[in-house]
């Protein structure tokens, strides 16, 4: 008689799920969005789950059949977040002014977003600036900002995954400040004998 034991990777999925903790991808095509005068990087922000490459390829098969062309997605960025299905909605909800109708019709089209990676050029600006790259600078945040990758939506999840672990973190050294000074207070009070 042989048992199936789960796998070290599964049972770190069950755990981190049973603590509430999932995981926010983001997903691209890789190629730009042709309109009129713009060259918009497209992506995708959803919550990876069992079966997460399953639900690409019926995105890709969704997206084939509607427009005629074959697509194929990729998953450019993962980020643990607690209580992912809220997180993907703000991060909606946030880049709601940039959706784009590119994949009208098809399965999850409303969620798919296109804009300039203008917070990814700024960042390479500052860093360009500060280290003194000249004119190399200017090369370099033109490639960041019409990167086909859509670096914005993975900044956008990477600093609410942030946010929510420093602050999970900042609540627990307070819980632990407030159990040290409790304990020192009952030492101070009932004495040391």
């Amino acid at each position: 008689m042989t048992r199936n034991f789960p796998t070290a990777r599964q049972l770190l999925f069950s755990y981190l799920k049973f603590l509430g903790i999932g995981f926010v991808y983001v997903v691209s095509d890789m190629e730009w969005e042709k309109g009129r005068k713009n060259l918009k990087p497209v992506g995708k922000v959803g919550v990876k789950d069992k079966t997460g490459l399953e639900r690409l390829r019926c995105i890709s098969r969704s997206i084939q059949e509607v427009t005629g062309r074959k697509v194929r997605l990729r998953q450019v960025w993962v980020m643990p977040t607690f209580a992912p299905y809220r997180v993907e909605k703000l991060v909606h909800c946030l880049h709601n002014y940039f959706r784009t109708d590119k994949f009208k019709g098809a399965s999850g089209w409303t969620e798919f977003f296109a804009q300039y990676n203008v917070f990814a050029g700024a960042i390479v600006l500052c860093l360009g600036m500060y280290f003194q790259a000249g004119p190399i600078t200017v090369m370099a945040v033109a490639a960041a900002v019409f990167h086909p990758v859509p670096f914005d939506l993975c900044f956008t999840v990477t600093l609410i995954s942030i946010f929510q672990f420093t602050t999970l973190y900042g609540f627990f050294c307070a819980f632990k400040w407030a159990l040290w000074q409790t304990v020192a207070l009952l030492v101070l009070i009932f004495g040391h004998s």
